[in-house]
């Protein structure tokens, strides 16, 4: 009768921790995913304001916060917010929709343009104004 063999402690723990790096490796690249970049570049509010509206809500926001005039600075900051909002630091990003209702929850919200919207919103029009 043979014995069943078990990995060393060594081996275990080898592997234990290569599975946490792929956990946070897949959970930490899951803003550059296509749908996150897609949802960034079209914001929810297109269809129901139209490409003008959200091109003036998108400039008026640029005006009011200049630190956040450039895409890359824009992006960096939702992805910061997104940062902020993960439960756990090994957990992924939260989707735009849970980034613009935590915004509501906690009052992150601007008035561009006449427009009461959630920072993450009003980020998304600044993004597709400067697109276009």
């Amino acid at each position: 009768m043979t014995r069943p063999s078990f990995p060393t402690r060594r081996a275990f723990l080898q592997r234990t921790l290569y599975a946490l790096v792929g956990v946070a490796v897949a959970g930490g690249c899951a803003r550059d995913r296509p749908s996150f970049a897609a949802a960034l570049a079209e914001p929810a509010l297109l269809s129901a304001l139209g490409a003008t509206r959200v091109r003036e809500i998108g400039l008026a926001y640029l005006r009011a916060t200049p630190t956040e005039s450039t895409a890359p600075a824009l992006r960096s900051a939702i992805a910061q917010g997104a940062r902020q909002q993960r439960r756990r630091p090994w957990s992924p990003d939260p989707s735009l929709d849970a980034l613009i209702a935590a915004d509501f929850t906690e009052g992150r919200v601007v008035f561009p343009a006449g427009w009461m919207l959630s920072v993450n919103e009003a980020r998304q029009c600044a993004l597709f104004a400067l697109q276009g």
